[in-house]
């Protein structure tokens, strides 16, 4: 249904799919009157779409008053302010969408009455910042940033958004991206940063999110029993000195019924990396090589970023490597034990986690010194 009012100046139509809906284009004027629905009930109306009006004002709150509003569009393309007082009514929104508006910039305390917000576009503004706590009481899947003059992000804008699937910053002003920005996305599937000036990312910003999911283990260590005194030494220092690592060494954590083969699938599936000692004098083990090939197919399969390849000894020439060794160094550099900063660069790789303080002591590791 389409209405027009030619003394007020403005349109309205009604939808009902995918819910009740109300889209609004006002031409410029002000329609925030409850004359204006005189035509409809709008108690049954759950989304709202407004096009060109003008500022919302206290009428257009009190038009909203005391009903279950879910979703709300805004596009006016003149406003560049809106008071967050104009939701204090609104309870049950979930969905707001103020794109192809003027605004520079948001109050931090512009949600503080909306905190059921899960969607939040607003694309197409003149946003240059954003305050640090801006989604502190919400909970968010999609945020929408698209088309803005964002030059830089603060570091903590996404803490504790574990939810969130979709994120879109492109078309934006933006030079680089703080160095944890994202550690909290654990749900993140869409990213988009394209269109904008990026010059450098941290390596860690996106590399921590694709390995700090929940997993039993921090580190899958697979070795050759020839090298047990290098995992004790690794075991020693990451599971006793904080901040403190759990460790999967071989085949530590049996399975009834499974053979070593697939526990050790079983294992690395469970940990967020995947620490590989190549001893140069096993490298043409042949049960080493069956091992090789296992990791790598897990590597393709799941993340390269998991894969940490340590080297004791001096390499040969390439064209003498195994085949699958090959592979596995040429995705992936490699630390070479006992170098110097080893320890610090082995950390480094490792997923970040912050300091506890002291550890109860607890017990080691057990190391299964079955052949790999």
């Amino acid at each position: 249904m389409k209405i027009e009012d030619q003394s007020l100046g403005f349109t309205y139509e009604i939808w009902n799919y995918p819910a009740e809906t109300l889209k609004t284009k006002c031409w410029g004027t002000n329609p925030y009157q409850r004359d204006m629905l005189r035509f409809y009930e709008i108690g049954q109306i759950e989304n709202f779409v407004f096009e060109s009006c003008t500022t919302p004002s206290f009428t257009f709150a009190e038009m909203l008053t005391n009903l279950k509003v879910r979703h709300l569009r805004f596009h006016s393309e003149m406003v560049d302010f809106i008071n967050p007082v104009l939701f204090e009514n609104l309870p049950y929104l979930t969905y707001l969408d103020l794109s192809k508006n003027l605004l520079k910039s948001m109050p931090s305390n512009f949600f503080d009455s909306i905190t059921n917000i899960t969607k939040f576009l607003i694309k197409e503004n003149k946003l240059e910042n954003l305050p640090e706590d801006l989604f502190v009481k919400l909970k968010l899947d999609l945020i929408d940033f698209n088309n803005n003059q964002l030059e830089s992000l603060p570091e903590k804008i996404f803490e504790r958004q574990f939810d969130l699937i979709s994120l879109d910053l492109s078309k934006n002003k933006l030079a680089s991206l703080p160095e944890h920005i994202f550690d909290d996305l654990k749900s993140l599937k869409n990213l988009e940063l394209s269109d904008n000036k990026i010059t450098f990312i941290f390596p860690k910003a996106f590399y921590d999110k694709m390995i700090q999911e929940e997993k039993t283990f921090d580190a899958f260590i697979c070795f050759h029993p020839d090298d047990i005194e290098v995992v004790t030494e690794l075991s020693k220092e990451l599971e006793s000195k904080d901040p403190f690592y759990t460790l999967c060494i071989h085949n530590c954590e049996m399975v009834p019924g499974n053979t070593g083969s697939t526990n050790n699938l079983l294992s690395m599936r469970e940990s967020r990396k995947i620490i590989v000692i190549i001893n140069v004098v096993n490298l043409y083990e042949n049960r080493f090589s069956i091992e090789c090939q296992a990791i790598y197919k897990k590597i393709l399969e799941e993340y390269m970023s998991r894969l940490i390849i340590i080297i004791k000894g001096d390499l040969p020439d390439e064209s003498s490597l195994n085949p699958c060794i090959k592979q596995l160094l040429r995705i992936k550099s490699h630390l070479k034990w006992k170098e110097r900063w080893f320890w610090e660069k082995l950390r480094y790789e490792l997923p970040h986690k912050k300091k506890k303080g002291p550890k109860t002591l607890t017990q080691p590791s057990t190391i299964v010194e079955e052949e790999v």
